[in-house]
């Protein structure tokens, strides 16, 4: 009991699959209506806020995992620094497109939308990648290393950010302020 099985994992990727098959269906490119909706306002605001303060909330994730990775650093582990600067480069390249899609956002880019549909990929594959990435290297089997808690709290993220991801598809004000 809270572990992972792989069940639990056939669960979450059924359950994202879902999701983005919903996400893919009902995306109908409309031509521009007038131009009654459009910049930062109403639910895309929520939007650009949350988007905003993302790279903080990976790099809390960073900071939090400062001390058990000096603990893991200082131990006779086999393949503990390949594991930590595995897992620190998969954050920081994570943050680093997160300010990239931000930066997107701002300017208005046409492309944002799939950045940030791209943002809701990685941002359930990062984990995912890490489980499977420490449990090869440690050669502890994903079971013993990842909890059911951990399964709901990437299940729970990426549906939540699911939504979003079906909003910047369907809004019409999202559609008229990325143009450029």
């Amino acid at each position: 009991m809270g572990s992972l099985s792989i069940w639990h994992l056939a669960i979450l990727i059924v359950a994202l699959g879902l999701v983005i098959a919903v996400i893919v269906i009902s995306v109908r490119r409309a031509p521009k209506p007038g131009i009654e909706l459009s910049g930062f306002g109403g639910w895309l605001l929520l939007l650009a806020i949350g988007q905003t303060l993302a790279p903080l909330r990976t790099l809390s994730i960073l900071a939090q995992s400062a001390d058990g990775y000096s603990a893991l650093q200082d131990s006779s582990v086999p393949n503990a620094t390949l594991a930590i600067f595995a897992e620190v480069g998969l954050l920081i390249g994570f943050v680093a497109f997160q300010l990239f899609i931000i930066v997107s956002m701002y300017r208005k880019r046409h492309f944002f939308p799939r950045l940030f549909f791209y943002q809701w990929i990685a941002g359930v594959c990062i984990p995912i990648a890490d489980w499977m990435l420490v449990s090869a290297l440690f050669h502890i089997p994903l079971s013993s290393l990842v909890t059911t808690r951990d399964v709901i709290g990437v299940l729970g993220a990426g549906l939540i950010v699911g939504i979003w991801v079906w909003y910047v598809a369907r809004s019409v004000r999202v559609r008229n302020t990325f143009t450029t």
